[in-house]
């Protein structure tokens, strides 16, 4: 039982009554989507290397290097952080996120 009194949670009705082969396929598609978002993101940075670098007062290859040093962080980041949350209860982690979202939103 717990603090509701509640005895057991029922599924959820439409969830449940998917296979197991459906919910990995909805996964592997939401997976597949955030990745083209990524790359999306770090593929629009592409056209405006050229401005970069004439505001930088640098080579284009050097501006490129920005480029290169945002995926290299973003994929580290990315399975720095995934590894990280893997331990950590996911109701906490979405708290802090949504707390730090506030933050900067107000400051």
């Amino acid at each position: 039982m717990d603090a509701l009194g509640r005895t057991a949670l029922r599924p959820h009705p439409i969830l449940s009554a998917l296979s197991p082969a459906a919910n990995e396929q909805r996964l592997l598609l939401a997976a597949d989507g955030a990745i083209a978002c990524i790359g999306l993101y770090v593929g629009a940075i592409g056209p405006s290397l050229e401005a970069i670098a004439g505001d930088s007062g640098v080579s284009l290859g050097t501006a490129g290097l920005v480029l290169t040093a945002l995926a290299t962080g973003s994929v580290t980041g990315s399975a720095t952080v995934t590894a990280w949350l893997h331990r950590r209860r996911q109701r906490l982690v979405a708290a802090g996120g949504m707390l730090l979202m506030a933050a900067g939103l107000v400051g």
